[in-house]
């Protein structure tokens, strides 16, 4: 797994992306971690798929 910078910057680029194609609607924490390429399990310790 890559360092923190990296899983914010991964984040924060899901969200983007899903704010532009759904709208805040789509903007789920779910749908945030699987595009990102993250489980959810516990905040803040997302597991890579």
């Amino acid at each position: 797994m890559g360092n923190r910078y990296e899983t914010q910057n991964k984040l924060i680029a899901a969200t983007r992306e899903i704010l532009i194609r759904e709208g805040v609607e789509g903007c789920t924490l779910e749908n945030i971690c699987t595009t990102a390429g993250f489980t959810r399990g516990l905040p803040g310790l997302g597991s890579p798929i």
